[in-house]
């Protein structure tokens, strides 16, 4: 027969089942306990079948293949070659064993006993006994069937459909190459001097206003979503890293990759970029021109590398059938040849977005679910933005074998609620995809992500510095500071917040370089400071709130004249960073700001009509009266334009912080009416609607008693 001989017997400890390793020379390694549990038919059926995986050379064939897979990676047949090899070397051995005369029954037993005995199988490079679908393999065992020989001629036409197979599509993409980067316009490298390109005039300024919104007239994030605009790029209040994401097209996965190893300016700090440049540049020319941008004014150098890391396959859940949310483009469906530009992106009758090219924002179907759709986009477009929808740190892969474009829409419930990142907040490593995002991608579009390894080109950032503008910019708006202060205990107000009788008279006034304050708790002068609302303040020790300060901070003559330069919002803005500049002097405040899902009201008109729009200017408006919900409220209501409004309501406590009267008795609510819920819905003919949202908070990361003066 012409059986190997010499062929050396290794007894492991491990209960791995039997195995050929090495190709040159190679050894059978043989699990201890074995021998003891099998009959001698049983082990010389074994031993039969390891001996035909050497002389068919099985191991030799295995490694070349890992080879080529390391080799054409990105090539799905190369893969599901590896799988079918696996099942043919199997076939062939049990064929081999069956021809020698070998009792069918006993050959499939020891087979079945082996799977019993072992609870490890071997590696893809080391031949063993259990490999391919056992289920299939019995069959063919136990059945008459016998193969038909590979003649000469017929391995030559095999081998020649295999070569052909892997080398079509490399040798059409070689010679396609060229031309399909200059069609796409790909801005992930600038190699060549003549490539580079610039706008003609470009400002770059630092946003202070600390506001949470970003505007831009170019979307920034992936595909060719892009309204035409006349050369002019303009982006207010974004961060350098999305800048960057925008201007090197990164993936989902080089964008989170990316962010551990950033400075935290490059991720906190917002700039203003306004830029201008002749004719009607593409959104690929804009994002080569942000990146000779970037390299001159924040002198930002970086350089990509590729490496082997854990990544997600993008496949499909059940073979040849995609979800009910995932559609193949029509060919006759019209696409308008530039954006609308809207955000959230204005919609088609079928929930799809009018924009095509591109993976846009959508409005949620559900109060904390997010929501995205596309038009006529690639699979590979999808599966490069998922890493950051699902807040993935892998890359992920398209092995879906879904050729074309699709139309689709995809609504999850978000995995990661929070602040903006930054290093010092970012986790070593983000969770695996989330339950929920998992199935809601496997029931709308049905796929799902398999964990593999693979290489991936990795963004490194090397160098980025604030531009020189900026930096004399910062150093122009130094935060002036008060020149005398005095924060003394108020422990009369203070004694009657905490019994709940009395009357606190209040007061707090800001006048160009002046702050004067009556029996406010801190709470409320970190309101003040930051410009936010009660609800949106979290984690002031309850000891501090029901405390009562007088506060009285004077500026010297310089700051003053300085102040009265200014216009009124930015006179009130520096009045509240010379607050914030005192808070942190005398009560030690240290803040950062995040984002949370938090329950929200939306308002929303119940009653049209009871609203009386009032036409023309009304003149001087009186004092005003604030209502406070301890929520966040979302203007739902789609009305524009003033009105007349008449409200009377009782406060509640479960909605108002209690405290003590702030006002004097003559100005107490009628105490039969109604509760604020209920008055705005029968007196004005709107409500508020319980729900969840995004909500900007202020954190108090440390406090302490206010110092001595």
């Amino acid at each position: 027969m012409g059986m190997p001989s010499g062929i050396k017997l290794f007894l492991s400890p491990d209960s791995l089942e039997p195995g050929i390793f090495g190709i040159a020379r190679p050894v059978l390694v043989w699990p201890q306990g074995i021998s003891e549990r099998f009959t001698d038919a049983h082990l010389e059926a074994i031993l039969a079948h390891e001996l035909w995986h050497v002389r068919r050379r099985d191991n030799l064939a295995a490694a070349i293949h890992m080879v080529v897979e390391a080799i054409f990676w990105f090539h799905p047949l190369v893969w599901w070659l590896g799988a079918r090899l696996v099942e043919e070397r199997e076939r062939a051995c049990d064929e081999a064993v069956l021809a020698t005369g070998r009792d069918r029954r006993v050959y499939a037993e020891s087979i079945l006993k082996i799977c019993e005995f072992c609870v490890e199988s071997p590696l893809t490079c080391i031949s063993g006994v259990t490999g391919a679908d056992l289920k299939k393999r019995m069959v063919k065992i136990m059945t008459e069937n016998v193969s038909r020989k590979l003649t000469f001629s017929r391995k030559l036409l095999l081998g020649a459909a295999g070569f052909l197979a892997v080398s079509t599509p490399i040798l059409y993409g070689l010679l396609n190459s060229t031309q399909s980067r200059a069609a796409s316009g790909s801005p992930n490298r600038i190699e060549a001097a003549e490539d580079k390109q610039a706008f003609e005039t470009a400002s770059v300024s630092q946003n202070t206003t600390r506001s949470e919104t970003s505007n831009m007239n170019v979307p920034l994030g992936p595909g060719d979503v892009y309204p035409p605009n006349g050369g002019v790029f303009s982006a207010t209040n974004v961060p350098l890293i999305s800048y960057i994401y925008f201007a090197y097209d990164l993936s989902g996965a080089q964008f989170q990759l990316l962010l551990p190893h950033l400075p935290n300016w490059v991720i906190r700090d917002r700039f203003d970029i306004h830029a201008r440049t002749s004719g009607n540049p593409t959104k690929n020319q804009i994002r080569l021109m942000m990146q000779t941008l970037l390299a001159d004014r924040f002198k930002l150098q970086a350089h990509y590398e590729t490496r082997q890391l854990p990544v997600l396959a993008l496949v499909l859940d059940r073979p040849g059938k995609t979800g009910p949310q995932l559609r193949a483009h029509p060919s006759d469906a019209s696409c308008p040849d530039t954006s609308s530009g809207s955000t959230p992106a204005s919609t088609l009758p079928n929930g799809l977005p009018v924009d095509c090219g591109g993976i846009v924002a959508l409005p949620s179907n559900a109060s904390g679910r997010l929501r995205v759709g596309a038009r006529n986009v690639p699979m590979g477009l999808l599966a490069a933005t998922l890493p950051q929808v699902g807040n993935l740190d892998r890359a992920v892969s398209d092995k879906t074998g879904l050729n074309g474009t699709f139309d689709f829409t995809f609504e999850w419930t978000p995995q990661h609620t929070g602040p903006a990142p930054t290093r010092e907040h970012l986790p070593e490593r983000l969770s695996e995809p989330g339950s929920t995002f998992v199935e809601d991608l496997k029931e709308q579009l049905g796929l799902k992500l398999e964990p593999q390894n693979g290489p991936v080109e990795v963004f490194v950032l090397d160098n980025a510095e604030k531009p020189a503008e900026v930096r004399a910019q910062n150093a122009e708006t130094t935060t002036p500071t008060y020149e005398v202060a005095s924060v003394k205990l108020n422990e009369a107000g203070s004694a009657s917040l905490k019994t709940g009788k009395g009357i606190i008279m209040q007061n707090m006034m800001f006048t160009p370089g002046t702050f004067t304050a009556q029996n406010t708790s801190l709470q409320e002068l970190i309101r003040v400071a930051y410009g936010v609302e009660d609800y949106q303040i979290s984690g002031l020790p309850n000891s501090l709130t029901s405390t009562l300060y007088d506060v009285n901070a004077m500026a010297g003559k310089s700051v003053v004249d300085k102040l009265q330069k200014l216009d009124n919002e930015q006179r009130d803005l520096e009045s509240q960073r010379m607050l914030q500049a005192l808070l942190m002097a005398r009560f030690k405040l240290t803040v950062h700001r995040e984002t949370k899902e938090l329950p929200v009201y939306s308002l929303v008109v119940s009653e049209p009509g009871k609203l009386h729009e009032v036409p023309g200017d009304c003149g001087p408006h009186p004092n005003p009266v604030m209502v406070k919900t301890r929520r966040m409220v979302l203007d739902k209501t789609n009305l524009a334009g003033k009105y007349d409004i008449d409200l009377k309501w009782l406060p509640d406590p479960s909605e108002f912080p209690p405290r003590p009267a702030y006002l004097p008795p003559a100005y107490q609510p009628d105490p039969n009416s109604p509760p604020l819920l209920t008055a705005i819905q029968q007196q004005l003919g709107i409500k508020l609607e319980s729900q969840t949202g995004p909500v900007p908070l202020l954190v108090i990361d440390h406090v302490e008693k206010a110092s001595e003066n």
